[in-house]
This record gives C-alpha cells, sequence and structure tokens, in this order.
C-alpha cells in the first residue's frame, strides 16, 4: 500500500479500507433475484448505480448479470442447444450490458460513467434463427482434428504412390 500508486482517489481510498464495501447493494440484488423478474433487476442495478455509491459496479453486475439475462437464457434454451456455451453467454452479456445501457440512458447516464463494459453489439435474434444456429454450432476442435487427419491420410497416401 505505501508508494503504491491508483488511477483514481476512490480507488487510493478503497485500497486503505476508507470506503464501505457492496455487500449491502450485493444484498439487495440477491433478495430480489429470489422473487424479482429480470426487468426489475435491470431497474434496481440501475437504481443502485444511480443512488447507492456502489464502490465496485462490475464485480456486482457479474455477480448477478446471471438472473439479469434470465429472460433471454430462457428464450434461446430450446433453439441454441448446438451452439456453445460461451457463445450463448456473450449474447446474454451484451443483451443485460444493452439493457442497462438503455435505462442509464433514461436517466443521462452510460455504461461507461461507471466504468462498465459496453455491450458486444450482436442481433439477439440470431440465437433464435434455427439455420444460423446449425451453422454457428459446429464443433470447430472436432472439425480441425478431423480435417488433420483427413490431411495426414491424404499425405500419406501420397508418400506411397
Amino acid at each position: 500500500m505505501a508508494g503504491q500508486l491508483y488511477p483514481t482517489f476512490r480507488a487510493a481510498c478503497q485500497a486503505l479500507g476508507l470506503l464501505g464495501d457492496d455487500c449491502e447493494w450485493s444484498n439487495a440484488m440477491a433478495d430480489a433475484a429470489q422473487w424479482a423478474l429480470p426487468y426489475q433487476l435491470h431497474q434496481l442495478f440501475v437504481t443502485l448505480l444511480l443512488f447507492c455509491e456502489v464502490t465496485d459496479p462490475i464485480k456486482l453486475l457479474e455477480d448477478y448479470i446471471k438472473p439479469m439475462g434470465e429472460d433471454l437464457a430462457y428464450r434461446t434454451i430450446r433453439p441454441t442447444q448446438g451452439i456453445s456455451q460461451p457463445l450463448v453467454q456473450q449474447h446474454i452479456r451484451s443483451y443485460v450490458l444493452d439493457e442497462l445501457d438503455k435505462l442509464l440512458k433514461d436517466s443521462g447516464y452510460s455504461l461507461g460513467h461507471f466504468n462498465l463494459p459496453e455491450p458486444e453489439h450482436h442481433d439477439y435474434n440470431v440465437l433464435n434463427n434455427r439455420l444460423l444456429v446449425d451453422e454457428l454450432s459446429y464443433d470447430l476442435d472436432a472439425t480441425l482434428v478431423e480435417a488433420n487427419e483427413q490431411l495426414n491420410n491424404k499425405l500419406k497416401s501420397e508418400i506411397y504412390l
């Protein structure tokens, strides 16, 4: 801590333990996640950002992004069974960030104001389009292994000719 340089005054105060933690806000989100709908969790999250001095908005977001994205996850579970889960999770994360950004913009703020990441703009309807899902659902690792095996077999057959 002594001699450590922090990017902001807030970060230095946080390191010294001068700021409160986000336990109260985390508990509020955890309680609400038990009964609230995802759009209500979005509203609560934005309310906490705007009025409650959240010290680590990124951690709070990461802790509750799953319940905030349950609506999109529910709508896309069946069509995306073949798609790799990281791709689905990336779409859900972008969706939640996009929804939060809309609410923040209604209040004159943005995600950047709270040092939150920007959404990667995707077309969320891609996950509902069966043809696109099929195209995105290839197991790239298995395809690469198969391609290497075929290439090796072809090279071996050419050597023996």
